[in-house]
Parts: structure tokens; sequence; C-alpha cells
């Protein structure tokens, strides 16, 4: 089953019949928008949890040329939230390096810029032309568009959509001027131990990595 943004508003309209108010919920871009970002707030903190539980693994193809090659990201299916790692069809594994300094690892490198990957001098390939790989990277979710309908399906998986809904009643509950702090109270905490359950899931679904070394991560924020 997918989960829709209607989904969502009707059943955040169930915990108060207050939350049905036409002047609340007749503006779907912001239904949607807000959505958006309470989706997009959860993929964060799976990231910061469990880098690996929304991660997936596409297939690249960088422009041709000699060196100074590039790799776009952006019409990337699912979109991409962080880089985790990118090998070369050779097998090479590229280390990312900062423009600033491009020399803090071996060849071959890239360094990024917006979102794109840049290849540090022709360390891709010395051969002319374009050049595969895969990326391995972490996920976020569908981006929903705000001119689009409430048929809209979420990408989370369905058994947190919940927290989607709990999320848009508090902020339907706060939106209504003089509404009853109890009931934003309640539904705040309602939130917060979702969210941990959440967590916790992810935390222990795949167990525990075996590592020589410490991986540096940079995680998400809350």
């Amino acid at each position: 089953m997918s989960t829709t943004i209607q989904d969502i508003q009707t059943r955040a309209v169930a915990w108060s019949s207050a939350n049905g108010l036409q002047s609340l919920v007749s503006d779907n871009a912001e239904i949607i928008n807000r959505v958006a970002a309470d989706e997009r707030q959860l993929f964060d903190l799976a990231a910061s949890t469990n880098s690996y539980f929304f991660a997936t693994t596409a297939a690249v193809t960088s422009s041709s040329g000699t060196s100074a090659r590039t790799i776009t990201t952006t019409a990337l299916t699912p979109p991409v939230g962080r880089i985790l790692r990118f090998v070369l069809g050779s097998g090479a594994e590229v280390s990312q390096v900062d423009v600033r300094d491009t020399d803090a690892e071996l060849s071959p490198r890239y360094y990024m810029l917006g979102t794109t990957l840049y290849e540090v001098s022709n360390d891709w390939s010395a051969a002319s032309g374009t050049v595969s790989g895969t990326l391995t990277y972490v996920k976020r979710p569908t981006v929903l568009s705000t001119t689009g309908t409430l048929t809209q399906t979420v990408t989370l998986p369905d058994e947190f959509t919940d927290i989607l809904d709990l999320k848009l009643a508090h902020y339907l509950a706060h939106k209504d001027y003089g509404r009853e702090n109890p009931e934003i109270k309640r539904l705040e905490e309602m939130v917060a131990r979702r969210e941990q359950d959440f967590v916790q899931f992810i935390t222990s679904f795949g167990g525990v990595e075996a590592r020589r070394v410490t991986i540096p991560s940079t995680g998400f924020k809350r």
C-alpha cells in the first residue's frame, strides 16, 4: 500500500474535529510543503542514526574529456541525500578530497562543488572519453510538487507514516490560534515517542558492521 498526502491529511484531521476547519486545510500547497518537510526531517534523522538504512546505488557516467570530467547527481532517482562511496568501473574506489587540498589522498580522487563530482586531473582514466562507475548514496524522499495534488505518495515506508500524521496534526493545532495547549503538548509527546521507535528500529535493523578502521562521518543534524 502507498500512503498519499490525502491519507495523511485525513488522519491528521481525525485527531481533532477542529483540524478540519477550512481555514486550516484549504491550501493544498501548504499541506504538501509541510508533509514534504516532515518527511525530509525523518530521512535526515534516519541517516544520522544509520547511513545505510535508506542507502541505494546508481550507475553513473561522466562527461567526456581527457581530464576534469564531471558527474552530475541532480537527475538521479531516487534523489541523492549524501554520497557514501564512488567506485569506478575498473573497481578502483575514488576518494573525496577538498577542492582546496586535492593532494590529500592518492589517486583516483574527486571533489564536490554543489551537487556535482569533479575529477582531479585525469585520475579517473588516462584515456579520453567518458568514465562509468557506481555511486552509493543515502537517498532523499521523492520530491513532492507543491503544484500537484494530494494524491501524491510519500516515500517513507507505510509502517512509519503515522509519524507524518502526528506531525501534521501538531502543525494544524499550532496554526489554529487559541487551541488548547494540552492537545499540542500531547501531540508533541506522541511524535517524540514514535520518532524514538523509528530510531530504535533503524539502529537495530542491520546489526553491527565489521570495520578495520574508524570511518569519519559528518552525519545529518536534526
